[in-house]
């Protein structure tokens, strides 16, 4: 039985879900496991955009640090 498109894509995205969550180091896991599927997504997507911006932080402050040694 085919599934339509948008089912399909549904389950590939909570599979998704699922496997960023168990990426997370155990003591964050909680904090997301128990979170309803739509704010999942939402809590993810708000931890990707903070992870990114701390790395482009990290960037910014090595780059200023290796303009101070030259």
């Amino acid at each position: 039985m085919v599934r339509p498109p948008t089912e399909q894509g549904y389950s590939q995205a909570e599979a998704l879900c699922d496997q960023t969550i168990k990426d997370l180091p155990n003591s964050l896991q909680g904090c997301i496991i128990q979170v309803s599927w739509p704010n999942r997504l939402a809590s993810i997507h708000e931890a990707q955009s903070r992870y990114q911006e701390a790395l482009t932080a990290v960037h910014s402050a090595s780059r200023g640090d290796n303009k101070a040694q030259t």
